[in-house]
């Protein structure tokens, strides 16, 4: 078992210089700090959405293997994956290889992508946190709620909101009995 940590400790490691490079990079590219026109051929084509990819699945692999490093590096995938939309598709079926208490120091950035389009990709992750740790979201669910149910017109979105806030509601009845008592006072 020492041999498995060690090689997962090696693999988490590497995940993580590799995304660490590869964003390095993309952000020259996004502020438009060229120099010598590297940066131009670098992302030219389709290679910004290449090394996009990179970066999301790297960042994926490393939390996977219980990186930190990884974790404080999710919100950037986030925004990576909202500016280019193709790397959607790499979280869909990395998120479920990952421990969901991974997530808990993401929960803010990650409620308030739930009526975006990665919001259906997020949606699995939530619900099993919603089952399994529903007190370590309900407080920044509730936050973006609010917003959440006015922003977005799609319908699974909302649908799924809905669902992830009765089924918090059953797992945390206590929550809002105290929302409301403060709000008596």
């Amino acid at each position: 078992t020492n041999i498995c940590l060690a090689k997962e400790n090696i693999l988490s490691r590497d995940y993580n210089e590799l995304a660490s490079l590869c964003d390095d990079y993309l952000r020259r590219y996004e502020n438009n700090e060229d120099e010598n026109n590297l940066m131009h051929i670098l992302f030219s084509g389709d290679n910004v959405n290449k090394i996009a990819d990179i970066i999301v699945k790297s960042v994926l692999s490393s939390m996977k293997y219980g990186s930190n490093e990884g974790v404080k590096r999710f919100s950037r995938l986030l925004q990576i994956i909202e500016l280019y939309p193709n790397t959607m598709e790499s979280i869909t079926n990395r998120l479920q290889e990952i421990s969901c208490w991974m997530f808990f120091d993401c929960l803010y950035q990650i409620t308030a992508y739930l009526d975006k389009p990665i919001g259906l990709k997020l949606y699995l992750l939530i619900e099993q946190i919603v089952k399994q740790y529903p007190q370590s979201i309900v407080y920044s669910f509730k936050l973006s709620y609010e917003r959440l149910q006015y922003s977005t017109n799609d319908p699974i979105l909302k649908h799924n909101l809905e669902i992830i806030r009765q089924k918090l509601d059953r797992h945390t009845p206590l929550v809002n009995e105290f929302i409301q008592a403060l709000n008596q006072l």
